[in-house]
């Protein structure tokens, strides 16, 4: 007679945000580890999680235009509200800012188009959460990562979470045979 047991459950891993400032380097990656360990229980979390600008309604292009003129405002206050503005509407106003900045504004503006291009860039929090994600997505391998990563994948081209998924999906058909 032959015995059939049950499938053993899949360990349960909390997620956690691993991109605090407290979090050493190795610690982070043990907890990416750990996560990618149990994609059944991580990867529907994360695609609540990775909610990223490109899914979010593109800024009105007026406010932009806006926000980007104030930022040569001769008041310091309209300047610095400005750029807090810019910051929270995400990554749709990089190519609002890129345009500002091929008009050759003067010295004050660039300098501040530049910090904002490179805050939206790979300087922030939001980024090295967003790239720690897909590397747990990466290293599950799974058919529900490898789903969501060809999702996050499809998105706009400017979005830094469409180029991180990627070149995860490239590496993993590096070296996966699917």
């Amino acid at each position: 007679m032959v015995r059939q047991y049950a499938k053993p459950p899949e360990p349960v891993v909390r997620y956690r945000d691993t991109s605090t400032a407290n979090y050493h380097r190795a610690t982070a990656y043990a907890a990416m580890q750990a996560l990618a360990v149990s994609p059944g229980s991580v990867v529907p979390r994360l695609r609540k999680n990775l909610k990223e600008p490109g899914q979010d309604p593109a800024p009105d292009a007026k406010r932009c235009a806006k926000l980007v003129a104030d930022l040569a405002s001769a008041a310091f206050k309209a300047r610095s509200q400005a750029s807090e503005e810019l910051k929270k509407m995400g990554e749709g106003v990089v190519p609002h800012l890129r345009q500002a900045l091929a008009k050759a504004p003067g010295l004050e503006t660039r300098r501040r188009i530049e910090d904002l291009l490179d805050w939206h860039g790979h300087e922030n929090a939001r980024y090295n959460r967003l790239v720690r994600a897909i590397q747990v997505l990466e290293y599950s391998a799974g058919p529900e990562a490898r789903a969501l990563l060809e999702e996050l994948a499809a998105g706009p081209k400017e979005f830094s979470v469409t180029h991180e998924a990627r070149q995860a999906l490239g590496r993993l058909k590096r070296y996966w045979r699917w």
